[in-house]
């Protein structure tokens, strides 16, 4: 795989390119070329976690759901419970060792 280098700068500019329009990222990414479904997928995938997903078209959604069969709004909803845990967890032992005056406390401050 000589040329994956490329797919994370253009799946940025594709990013750039849509905006808030989700259905212009996408087609940038797509239309782009070589491994396109990793360019568009990559550019999709940052384009939800800045604008939340009540911006995808229906159009798009209700299908991609009922042909994989997946809850797909539920699955995302569990990986940002876990997210939350995670740097709570992560709060909370850092917090701890700046309180116990732990060798990270000056990069607490």
């Amino acid at each position: 795989r000589t040329k994956s280098i490329e797919e994370l700068p253009v799946a940025l500019a594709a990013l750039r390119y849509g905006g808030r329009d989700f259905l212009k990222t996408l087609r940038a990414g797509v239309c782009y070329g070589r491994d396109c479904d990793s360019i568009a997928g990559m550019a999709c995938g940052l384009w939800g976690a800045l604008h939340g997903p009540s911006p995808f078209p229906e159009s798009l959604t209700v299908p991609l759901a009922e042909a994989n069969r997946r809850d797909f709004p539920a699955l995302a909803r569990g990986l940002a419970e876990t997210g939350r845990t995670i740097l709570a967890r992560d709060y909370d032992r850092m917090t701890a060792r700046v309180a116990a005056g732990g060798a990270h406390a000056s990069a607490a401050g």
